[in-house]
């Protein structure tokens, strides 16, 4: 198994944070690099995700949410299958029309397969202004074509696809689209409500957070946990008080001492460059402390211009 659960947080604003999974999901001959996502050989099926739950560590190291269920699933799309029978005559061809506008279109010249890698091939190179993807399996001589909308939500149930082949052998005419959950994004927001940890002013206390992603994927009444630990570096206090600092300098009858807060901009500026670095480089500890440090920087700083 080459299965890679993965996923990234952002934060929107300094009291709330966006949690995005951005573990692949394999499309046959489409992108071969999601071998590590979902759906690939033994990989887990995105739909046999039943629960998903988070641990957050905070950067004074008290662990919060742990274990806790998010609510969130991936996204499952709706979606229905046909089957093109392989032939012997070398001639065919075949569309697929959504909503009258064609999404893809193939022609039979040289074999079945290959008509049906470049009928796949149609649709996912424009699923961008029709919203449909398609991927193709195959046993024996049978080929299955799977259709999928990916708008995401209940609304994308009962959607159909026509289907026009000429001198192919068909299973079906119509397809009808289900089995959407209701999801329509691989993201959602936590705010500190949420989250039960240390709170600066209602906001995530800038540091380094170290958060898991653990999912339940159930078949056949029989469960598998996989699980994620990654690490990320809040700054947005930090930036704030930046922010605060240059319009501070900026104000022409400000009683402060002009020399000194624009020292303090300067090296407010580098420690916070300076934790980035750190973090990047994996120097957690190090990074976490002078973030920390900085975030407090504000308090020993003149703000009382009008």
């Amino acid at each position: 198994m080459s299965f890679k659960l993965d996923f990234n947080i952002c934060q929107s604003d300094c009291d709330t944070i966006t949690f995005t999974e951005t573990t692949g999901e394999y499309i046959l001959g489409v992108e071969e690099c999601c071998k590590t996502g979902y759906g690939y050989s033994t990989n887990p099926i995105k739909s046999n995700v039943t629960a998903t739950r988070l641990t957050f560590t905070y950067p004074n190291g008290t662990t919060v949410y742990e274990d806790v269920d998010c609510g969130y699933l991936p996204p499952v799309y709706a979606c229905d299958s046909f089957v093109i029978t392989d032939t012997p005559d070398p001639n065919g061809s075949i569309a697929l029309v959504a909503s009258g506008a064609s999404i893809g279109t193939a022609i039979k010249i040289t074999s079945t397969e290959q008509m049906v890698i470049d009928l796949v091939n149609a649709v996912n190179a424009s699923s961008d202004i029709h919203n449909y993807s398609a991927t193709w399996s195959v046993d024996g001589l049978d080929y299955t074509v799977t259709i999928c909308d990916t708008c995401g939500g209940l609304n994308s149930n009962g959607k159909t696809v026509d289907i026009c082949a000429w001198n192919l052998v068909v299973d079906k005419t119509e397809l009808t689209l289900s089995g959407a959950n209701g999801n329509e994004a691989w993201c959602f927001d936590l705010t500190t409500g949420k989250i039960d940890g240390t709170l600066v002013d209602n906001c995530f206390e800038d540091g380094v957070y170290i958060v898991t992603f653990e999912i339940d994927v159930t078949v056949d009444q029989q469960t598998t946990q996989y699980s994620v630990t990654k690490r990320f570096l809040f700054d947005c206090l930090s930036n704030r008080c930046l922010r605060e600092l240059i319009l501070l300098a900026a104000k022409p009858n400000c009683p402060c001492n002009s020399k000194d807060i624009h020292d303090k901009i300067q090296l407010h500026r580098t420690n916070i460059e300076s934790a980035n670095i750190l973090f990047d480089n994996c120097e957690y500890d190090c990074a976490n402390k002078l973030i920390q440090e900085t975030q407090k920087f504000c308090s020993n700083v003149c703000l009382d211009c009008e």
